[in-house]
């Protein structure tokens, strides 16, 4: 019986324990332009675009917030999320936590697999690429068509050093487009 409850014991220590790893040290920003430092978990995939959980210490309980409660959130290694208003291509549009890549005169963020500029009038450009199947040949293929490229070309016709740099080797992931937008 005394091994049983032992055995409990070390269950529920460890399903504590267990909840307790995502969260990291950080703050959040409220709609009142106050910092709260603590800790935030650390949400995987596409719970951390819709909600943010904080702690002012790890023994007290979580506070979930959603974007329209927060102007943002961040880790204290420097990642950034700050929440706006997004219209997607696909339609979908909504108030999300956007992860902000790096900062500038022109800033990328992202949003689920699309990335954004952000301009300094504060509009967005979203860099997509789409794929679908064809039928060619008696064979189905995916051809993905590299939106991005032609939309960082119009958005970017300012900064011609920029320009120059697009080219069809430019690949659609976070540390190429940061590499872009910081030259």
């Amino acid at each position: 019986r005394a091994r049983s409850i032992l055995l409990l014991g070390f269950l529920f220590w460890g399903i504590s324990a267990f909840g307790q790893n995502n969260y990291k040290r950080g703050y959040i920003i409220t709609q009142e332009s106050d910092t709260s430092y603590g800790w935030v978990n650390e949400l995987r995939l596409k719970k951390k675009y819709y909600l943010c959980k904080f702690k002012k210490n790890l023994s007290m309980a979580s506070v979930t917030y959603f974007p329209e409660d927060l102007l943002g959130y961040g880790f204290q290694d420097g990642r950034v999320y700050i929440s706006d208003s997004i219209s997607l291509h696909s339609g979908e549009k909504g108030q999300y936590f956007i992860q902000v890549i790096s900062r500038g005169k022109v800033s990328l963020l992202q949003l689920f697999n699309s990335y954004f500029l952000g301009l300094e009038d504060s509009s967005y450009v979203e860099l997509y690429k789409e794929s679908q199947k064809v039928r060619r040949n008696g064979g189905e293929y995916i051809q993905t068509t590299k939106q991005y490229e032609n939309q960082l070309r119009s958005t970017l016709t300012g900064c011609p050093y920029v320009s120059a740099q697009i080219d069809s080797d430019l690949q659609f992931d976070t540390k190429s487009l940061a590499k872009l937008i910081g030259a």
